[in-house]
């Protein structure tokens, strides 16, 4: 198959949505496929691979639409929120990262009925209305609807809702992970390391949140329930990511300054591989408000880190309550302390080690070898 995959960056140390696609397209390229990576933003970094580079960044939607044609690909493979570069393409595979209809999903994040009410005024802005075409338009309402990859079987409803026309069309595909890098040997084997990093105590229980959106990850919530937890030995709070601006960063700093836990709690910035976070605590939380996947909790999960996700997570599908994982409701604060206690107690050891064993099916290859059996059944329709 001749195949065309659209990334924002080609940086194979970073996380989440970028690095998975990246994978995949070498994955793809090393199984013997004919793979070509699309960059509207230019060629982040020479990367030595058997597959092709196109720096598209200088050039115009038009011109860019010229450029994919001409490579006639089998497959072209859009994310459709952030493609607006490509509007004119008509994609025969899309691959939800984040959310439909510009992230529609994301307003529940917003506790504040006011800030909610504004955001959703926000989506009415002509600049808005326009990308909402633009994804529209990836998801065929016009013409042939293409295959949807779905990450989840929640997103795969929110796709659904956003789009009706598109019911039958999309496959579910549970994200993989790098069993090489996380798995149980190698978190253990940086803990102390990390928490000399993250100036945590080598024996103080330690809770991580993983991710730039703080808002959105569930940070307030989180330090709540670290409130609301009995007994004087308060957990540590680690918090892995840069947050999405300096608005945010303040907004984060006040909610840290305002808690009863505000000397226990680190911001440790972005920390390149989430794995030294991962190491660093006894317990991942990510009672996200809102999750196509989550990679982080696969991850943690793969190094027999306890985990406490959300009902709005796609990963919480491969968590059995209580067996593997926790599942909470953000918004229900004395569940997530109850959660984080027993992670954080006697039962979050046996969990862990469960959840690696449950991790161990979602080996990266093992994904992406079910993509690339949708791919071909496309191409072969």
């Amino acid at each position: 198959m001749r195949v065309a995959i659209e990334l924002r960056q080609v940086d194979p140390s970073s996380p989440g949505q970028q690095r998975y696609l990246w994978r995949l397209a070498l994955w793809l390229a090393e199984s013997g496929h004919d793979v070509h990576v699309l960059l509207a933003r230019g060629v982040s970094r020479a990367v030595a691979a058997p597959l092709t580079l196109h720096d598209l960044e200088s050039l115009s939607p038009g011109e860019i639409r010229r450029r994919v044609e001409a490579l006639d690909p089998d497959v072209l493979l859009l994310n459709p929120e952030r493609s607006h570069p490509y509007r004119g393409l008509r994609p025969n595979v899309v691959r939800t990262a984040y959310g439909t209809d510009q992230y529609v999903q994301k307003l529940r994040a917003f506790g504040s009925p006011v800030e909610r009410g504004a955001r959703t005024l926000l989506r009415a802005m002509p600049w808005v209305r326009a990308r909402r075409r633009v994804e529209r338009n990836f998801y065929g309402q016009h013409g042939d609807s293409p295959r949807v990859i779905a990450q989840s079987d929640y997103i795969a409803r929110e796709i659904v809702r956003s789009y009706p026309h598109m019911e039958g069309r999309v496959t579910v595909v549970h994200n993989g992970v790098d069993l090489t890098e996380f798995n149980p040997t190698a978190r253990l084997s940086r803990r102390d390391a990390a928490r000399e990093r993250f100036g945590i105590p080598r024996n103080a229980p330690c809770v991580a949140i993983i991710g730039h959106n703080f808002r959105l990850k569930g940070f307030s919530e989180v330090v709540r329930a670290l409130d609301d937890a009995e007994g004087s030995d308060r957990p540590w709070l680690l918090v892995a990511g840069k947050g999405t601006g300096p608005v945010q960063r303040r907004w984060a700093q006040g909610v840290a300054a305002r808690s009863g836990s505000s000397d226990r709690i680190r911001f440790a910035g972005a920390v390149g591989t989430s794995l030294d976070a991962h190491a660093a605590a006894d317990v991942l939380a990510h009672p996200s408000r809102h999750d196509s996947f989550g990679f982080v909790v696969l991850e943690a999960m793969a190094t027999g880190l306890p985990v406490v996700s959300s009902v709005h997570a796609g990963a919480s599908e491969v968590i059995e309550e209580g067996v593997t994982g926790w599942i909470v409701d953000p918004s229900d604060t004395p569940t997530l302390t109850r959660a984080l206690a027993r992670a954080l107690g006697p039962d979050g050891a046996r969990v862990g080690a469960a959840a690696h064993q449950v991790a161990l099916g979602y080996s990266e290859t093992v994904c992406f070898a079910r993509i690339e059996s949708i791919l071909e059944e496309i191409t072969d329709g």
